[in-house]
């Protein structure tokens, strides 16, 4: 399989990282200490996961049964298209119905490159300070909902909620905003049942979700043999 130019392959566990040679994405499933939800089970969901260094996430991700890989991008803020095609290129696209991209975690890079996903989302959390949509306008202004996530912590942090909101508001009318506590489990059905209502799924049955940041869950069965890493350089002068 060729790369584009400038990324090259780091597979610390398979010998050969061509699609064929990787099991198929398997079922996500939500452990048994969230409330019971119409959504999760009913998809097949892979994770394509950048960072600009390590396989943390990654590893969370793939420790609760669902396919991953992983970019380090050596140093660049954001992903770009060249990478993502990379990632793809090692998913049985004939079996997942979701993908989900997690760009590099800061609210500037990201915002101007498009990856090709469905929509964007945008995740805040709390101790981040509500005073983040006035500081970085562009990220919120480009998404088509924005996630708060850790609620359960807003009276440690002092957290204006009503202050955040009228921000996100003003500067993106259209995107809703879901508040969540991820470990919880607190409001992450409402951010699903949005996801299918908003971004419905392409005639070939495969959608892409990008966000700045990543639900978590826990205990969950080790199901899949991801992730694949890949290391990637940014193509831009």
């Amino acid at each position: 399989m060729r790369s584009p130019p400038n990324c090259a392959s780091v597979s610390p566990r398979t010998t050969c990282s061509c699609s064929t040679c990787l099991p198929a994405p398997v079922r996500a499933r939500r452990p048994p200490s969230w409330p019971p939800s119409t959504r999760c089970d009913e998809f097949n969901i892979a994770v394509i996961e950048g960072d600009i260094a390590s396989s943390v996430d990654a590893e969370k991700i793939k420790a609760q049964g669902i396919a991953a890989v992983q970019i380090n991008t050596g140093g660049a803020c954001h992903l770009e298209s060249a990478m993502i095609k990379r990632a793809v290129d090692v998913l049985d696209l004939e079996r997942l119905d979701l993908i989900i991209v997690e760009n590099v975690g800061n609210l500037v890079c990201p915002t101007d490159f498009d990856l090709g996903e469905n929509a964007k989302v945008m995740i805040l959390s709390v101790p981040e300070g509500d005073d983040k949509p006035l500081k970085y306008p562009g990220v919120f202004q480009v998404a088509e909902a924005v996630v708060l996530n850790k609620v359960d912590t807003m009276p440690v942090f002092n957290f204006d909620r009503e202050a955040f909101e009228a921000a996100v508001t003003q500067l993106n009318p259209q995107a809703p905003i879901f508040p969540i506590a991820a470990t919880k489990g607190d409001g992450v059905d409402a951010r699903a049942e949005w996801r299918t209502a908003f971004a419905p799924f392409s005639s070939d049955g495969l959608s892409a979700v990008g966000t700045k940041s990543t639900l978590r869950s826990a205990n969950a069965p080790d199901l899949a043999p991801f992730p694949l890493s890949l290391t990637c350089e940014s193509t831009l002068p």
